[in-house]
Protein backbone atom coordinates (compact mmCIF):
# COMPACT_ATOMS: atom_id res chain seq x y z
CA UNK A 1 0.00 0.00 0.00
CA UNK A 2 0.86 3.79 -0.23
CA UNK A 3 2.36 5.42 3.43
CA UNK A 4 2.33 9.04 3.32
CA UNK A 5 2.40 11.36 5.74
CA UNK A 6 1.14 15.18 5.47
CA UNK A 7 3.10 18.03 7.43
CA UNK A 8 2.05 22.24 7.76
CA UNK A 9 4.41 22.71 4.70
CA UNK A 10 4.81 19.54 2.90
CA UNK A 11 3.34 16.28 2.45
CA UNK A 12 5.63 12.79 2.34
CA UNK A 13 4.35 9.97 0.00
CA UNK A 14 6.41 7.15 -0.44
CA UNK A 15 9.28 8.76 0.53
CA UNK A 16 8.79 10.98 -1.53
CA UNK A 17 8.48 15.11 -0.22
CA UNK A 18 6.11 16.99 -2.07
CA UNK A 19 4.68 20.53 -1.99
CA UNK A 20 2.08 22.33 -4.18
CA UNK A 21 1.60 25.94 -5.49
CA UNK A 22 -1.63 27.16 -6.80
CA UNK A 23 -2.09 30.51 -9.15
CA UNK A 24 -2.56 33.31 -6.75
CA UNK A 25 -2.74 36.07 -9.22
CA UNK A 26 -3.05 36.46 -13.17
CA UNK A 27 -0.94 38.50 -15.47
CA UNK A 28 -1.95 42.22 -15.16
CA UNK A 29 -2.38 42.40 -19.18
CA UNK A 30 -3.73 40.45 -22.57
CA UNK A 31 -0.81 37.61 -22.49
CA UNK A 32 -0.75 35.23 -25.86
CA UNK A 33 -0.64 31.06 -26.62
CA UNK A 34 2.48 29.80 -24.45
CA UNK A 35 2.87 32.53 -21.72
CA UNK A 36 2.48 29.38 -19.64
CA UNK A 37 5.63 27.79 -20.94
CA UNK A 38 8.29 28.64 -18.43
CA UNK A 39 6.07 26.05 -16.15
CA UNK A 40 7.42 23.47 -18.38
CA UNK A 41 10.80 24.63 -18.58
CA UNK A 42 11.07 25.21 -14.55
CA UNK A 43 13.88 22.21 -14.46
CA UNK A 44 12.42 20.63 -11.67
CA UNK A 45 10.36 17.37 -10.97
CA UNK A 46 6.78 18.17 -10.78
CA UNK A 47 3.63 17.64 -11.83
CA UNK A 48 1.44 20.76 -13.30
CA UNK A 49 -2.52 20.69 -13.45
CA UNK A 50 -3.87 23.30 -16.10
CA UNK A 51 -7.91 22.95 -15.31
CA UNK A 52 -11.15 24.78 -16.52
CA UNK A 53 -14.54 24.62 -15.64
CA UNK A 54 -17.58 26.17 -16.78
CA UNK A 55 -19.00 29.09 -14.71
CA UNK A 56 -22.64 29.90 -14.02
CA UNK A 57 -23.07 33.55 -15.97
CA UNK A 58 -25.08 35.07 -12.99
CA UNK A 59 -22.37 34.02 -10.36
CA UNK A 60 -19.73 35.48 -12.77
CA UNK A 61 -21.48 38.75 -12.78
CA UNK A 62 -22.42 38.73 -9.19
CA UNK A 63 -19.01 38.01 -8.45
CA UNK A 64 -17.71 40.83 -10.59
CA UNK A 65 -19.95 43.48 -8.87
CA UNK A 66 -18.96 42.63 -5.58
CA UNK A 67 -15.33 42.65 -7.08
CA UNK A 68 -15.59 46.08 -8.60
CA UNK A 69 -17.06 47.56 -5.63
CA UNK A 70 -14.02 46.92 -3.53
CA UNK A 71 -11.93 47.83 -5.78
CA UNK A 72 -13.36 51.18 -6.49
CA UNK A 73 -14.13 51.65 -2.36
CA UNK A 74 -9.93 50.72 -2.02
CA UNK A 75 -9.35 53.39 -4.36
CA UNK A 76 -11.35 55.89 -2.32
CA UNK A 77 -10.04 55.15 0.68
CA UNK A 78 -6.15 55.71 -0.96
CA UNK A 79 -7.43 58.72 -1.81
CA UNK A 80 -8.58 60.39 1.31
CA UNK A 81 -5.54 59.42 2.72
CA UNK A 82 -3.26 60.76 0.14
CA UNK A 83 -1.48 57.67 -0.48
CA UNK A 84 0.17 56.64 -3.56
CA UNK A 85 -2.21 54.27 -5.14
CA UNK A 86 -1.78 50.38 -5.31
CA UNK A 87 -1.05 49.20 -8.70
CA UNK A 88 -2.55 46.01 -8.39
CA UNK A 89 -5.61 47.64 -7.20
CA UNK A 90 -5.62 49.65 -10.53
CA UNK A 91 -4.99 46.60 -12.70
CA UNK A 92 -7.64 44.53 -10.84
CA UNK A 93 -10.02 47.75 -11.54
CA UNK A 94 -9.70 47.65 -14.91
CA UNK A 95 -9.50 43.75 -15.92
CA UNK A 96 -12.66 43.09 -13.71
CA UNK A 97 -14.83 46.18 -15.62
CA UNK A 98 -13.40 44.88 -18.68
CA UNK A 99 -14.48 41.31 -18.10
CA UNK A 100 -17.77 42.13 -16.86
CA UNK A 101 -18.35 44.04 -20.21
CA UNK A 102 -17.23 41.26 -22.44
CA UNK A 103 -19.51 38.59 -20.47
CA UNK A 104 -22.53 41.12 -20.28
CA UNK A 105 -22.46 41.73 -24.42
CA UNK A 106 -21.91 37.33 -24.67
CA UNK A 107 -18.95 38.16 -26.45
CA UNK A 108 -17.81 35.24 -24.19
CA UNK A 109 -18.31 32.57 -21.77
CA UNK A 110 -17.40 32.46 -18.30
CA UNK A 111 -14.93 29.80 -17.03
CA UNK A 112 -12.93 28.95 -13.39
CA UNK A 113 -9.68 28.51 -14.62
CA UNK A 114 -6.90 26.58 -11.63
CA UNK A 115 -3.20 26.56 -12.17
CA UNK A 116 -1.48 23.90 -9.25
CA UNK A 117 2.03 22.70 -9.47
CA UNK A 118 3.67 19.80 -7.16
CA UNK A 119 7.04 19.82 -6.75
CA UNK A 120 8.89 16.84 -5.52
CA UNK A 121 11.99 15.67 -4.39
CA UNK A 122 14.22 13.32 -2.06
CA UNK A 123 14.53 15.48 0.92
CA UNK A 124 13.22 18.86 2.38
CA UNK A 125 16.71 20.66 0.96
CA UNK A 126 16.07 19.89 -2.68
CA UNK A 127 12.17 20.00 -1.85
CA UNK A 128 13.22 24.03 -0.65
CA UNK A 129 15.37 24.57 -3.82
CA UNK A 130 12.44 22.98 -6.38
CA UNK A 131 10.00 24.93 -4.58
CA UNK A 132 11.98 28.29 -5.54
CA UNK A 133 12.47 27.56 -8.86
CA UNK A 134 8.57 26.61 -9.29
CA UNK A 135 7.68 30.06 -7.61
CA UNK A 136 9.93 31.87 -9.99
CA UNK A 137 8.13 29.79 -13.06
CA UNK A 138 5.39 31.71 -11.63
CA UNK A 139 6.77 35.18 -11.88
CA UNK A 140 8.73 34.68 -15.41
CA UNK A 141 5.09 34.01 -16.73
CA UNK A 142 4.13 37.50 -15.05
CA UNK A 143 1.74 35.69 -12.97
CA UNK A 144 2.14 34.95 -8.58
CA UNK A 145 1.51 31.61 -7.11
CA UNK A 146 1.58 30.69 -3.54
CA UNK A 147 2.42 27.30 -1.37
CA UNK A 148 -0.63 25.63 -0.84
CA UNK A 149 0.55 25.10 3.25
CA UNK A 150 -1.84 23.02 4.76
CA UNK A 151 -3.50 22.09 1.97
CA UNK A 152 -0.42 19.63 -0.07
CA UNK A 153 -2.65 16.56 -0.15
CA UNK A 154 -5.48 18.33 -1.87
CA UNK A 155 -3.17 19.86 -3.82
CA UNK A 156 -1.46 16.19 -4.69
CA UNK A 157 -4.59 14.85 -5.58
CA UNK A 158 -5.59 17.85 -7.94
CA UNK A 159 -2.27 17.36 -10.47
CA UNK A 160 -3.18 13.20 -10.81
CA UNK A 161 -4.28 12.28 -14.41
CA UNK A 162 -8.26 12.71 -14.55
CA UNK A 163 -7.80 14.37 -11.12
CA UNK A 164 -10.50 17.40 -10.46
CA UNK A 165 -9.26 20.33 -8.45
CA UNK A 166 -9.88 20.17 -4.83
CA UNK A 167 -8.38 23.78 -3.56
CA UNK A 168 -10.77 25.45 -5.45
CA UNK A 169 -8.25 28.37 -5.99
CA UNK A 170 -9.82 28.85 -9.23
CA UNK A 171 -9.80 32.48 -11.25
CA UNK A 172 -12.28 33.37 -13.54
CA UNK A 173 -11.66 33.84 -16.95
CA UNK A 174 -13.80 33.92 -20.20
CA UNK A 175 -13.61 31.33 -23.26
CA UNK A 176 -11.62 33.57 -25.41
CA UNK A 177 -8.60 33.06 -22.89
CA UNK A 178 -8.82 29.26 -22.60
CA UNK A 179 -6.67 28.68 -25.58
CA UNK A 180 -3.77 30.59 -24.52
CA UNK A 181 -4.08 28.92 -21.19
CA UNK A 182 -1.99 26.01 -23.25
CA UNK A 183 1.29 25.84 -22.67
CA UNK A 184 2.81 25.39 -25.95
CA UNK A 185 6.51 25.94 -25.96
CA UNK A 186 7.54 26.36 -29.17
CA UNK A 187 6.26 26.06 -32.86
CA UNK A 188 8.09 23.35 -35.41
CA UNK A 189 8.09 21.64 -38.93
CA UNK A 190 8.55 18.35 -39.52
CA UNK A 191 6.82 17.57 -42.56
CA UNK A 192 6.87 13.68 -44.20
CA UNK A 193 9.52 13.29 -46.48
CA UNK A 194 11.36 15.92 -45.89
CA UNK A 195 15.04 17.51 -46.02
CA UNK A 196 16.39 17.23 -42.64
CA UNK A 197 17.54 20.22 -41.28
CA UNK A 198 18.15 20.29 -37.78
CA UNK A 199 16.23 20.32 -34.37
CA UNK A 200 15.08 22.85 -32.24
CA UNK A 201 17.25 24.39 -29.47
CA UNK A 202 14.38 24.12 -26.38
CA UNK A 203 13.21 20.73 -27.32
CA UNK A 204 15.79 18.84 -29.75
CA UNK A 205 12.58 18.04 -31.59
CA UNK A 206 13.78 17.03 -35.34
CA UNK A 207 13.19 20.25 -38.31
CA UNK A 208 12.20 18.30 -41.47
CA UNK A 209 10.88 20.37 -44.41
CA UNK A 210 9.61 19.53 -47.58
CA UNK A 211 9.69 22.48 -49.71
CA UNK A 212 8.34 20.97 -53.36
CA UNK A 213 5.29 19.84 -51.40
CA UNK A 214 2.68 22.17 -52.91
CA UNK A 215 0.12 21.31 -50.71
CA UNK A 216 1.99 22.55 -47.71
CA UNK A 217 3.71 24.96 -49.02
CA UNK A 218 2.74 27.76 -51.89
CA UNK A 219 5.96 27.77 -53.99
CA UNK A 220 9.72 26.30 -53.36
CA UNK A 221 10.94 29.22 -52.01
CA UNK A 222 12.91 28.69 -48.90
CA UNK A 223 15.72 30.59 -46.77
CA UNK A 224 17.54 29.05 -43.91
CA UNK A 225 18.98 31.77 -41.26
CA UNK A 226 21.33 30.86 -38.91
CA UNK A 227 24.99 31.52 -37.46
CA UNK A 228 28.24 31.46 -39.66
CA UNK A 229 28.92 28.00 -39.90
Amino acid sequence: GTSWSAHPQFVVIDGTYLRGFSLRRLPGHAVSAGWLAPLLRAGVECDVAIQLAPASLADALTTLGRRLRDFSAHRLLEGERGVVADVHVDIGLDSAFELRTRLARNLGRPLHLSITAMVRADDVEHLRHAGETMRVAFQSALASSEAVHFRHPAAFVTTLPLGVDRLRAYKLVESSAAAVCFPWVDAGCADPDGYRLGATLRGEAPVTVAPFDSGRHMNANIAVLAASG
